[in-house]
């Protein structure tokens, strides 16, 4: 069953393939497996099936889009590994910056219970946002819930899905599926707008 592809086709986009045929080289069960060692997480189930069908690519509208990382063999931009460091660090830098302006200025913290260590972080956009895993907090069907940290002085956090579907089905909707999530406060956009996922090309 092509699940995201019918997702894709629900939210009027296609698979975009306008620089010519694309050379995916999809992890395998066992290479996720691995992964998940590594990580000492298990990934959703729903975003193992993304990987081994779709990969890693920019979802959403022309170049309002998500990047989401994948495991992906033979491709460094797509290094899901390097993709959950980095964003960990920057969680740490955040949290701290908010601790500092919150005395400062006498504004919340961002969420105090957020621990960078149980993050797994999966995709960016183009503003700067990024998407996380909370592994300390489960949903359903062996999910987690899904925040977002916004790249905004001071930064904040928001609990934007409950799974990687749902965030999928945001995140199709292009900046105005962002707006409705609470990520930015509004959109604009001009002329006819291409809605699809545009895959990372593999090295062979």
């Amino acid at each position: 069953m092509h699940m995201w592809l019918e997702i894709l086709r629900e939210s009027g986009g296609s698979v975009r393939t306008d620089d010519g045929p694309v050379l995916s080289r999809l992890p395998t069960a066992a290479e996720l497996d691995a992964v998940e060692r590594k990580l000492k997480v298990r990934l959703p189930a729903s975003y193992r099936s993304f990987c081994q069908e779709l990969g890693p690519g920019e979802l959403g509208v022309d170049d309002h889009t998500v990047q989401i990382t994948a495991p992906c063999r033979g491709n460094k931009v797509a290094d899901l590994m390097r993709t959950v460091k980095d964003g960990r660090k920057y969680l740490r830098f955040a949290i701290e910056q908010s601790r500092g302006t919150a005395r400062g200025e006498g504004v919340p913290e961002i969420l105090a219970d957020v621990q960078p260590d149980r993050t797994v972080s999966f995709a960016r956009d183009h503003s700067g946002a990024s998407f996380f895993w909370r592994t300390d907090e489960p949903t359903t069907n062996g999910e987690y819930a899904i925040y977002a940290l916004a790249d905004e002085v001071p930064p904040r956090i928001l609990r934007v899905a409950d799974s990687f579907e749902a965030f999928f089905r945001t995140a199709a909707r292009g900046p105005q599926g962002l707006v409705d999530i609470g990520l930015y406060g509004s959109t604009s956009t001009a002329g006819p707008q291409v809605r699809g996922f545009w895959p990372v090309p593999g090295s062979g």
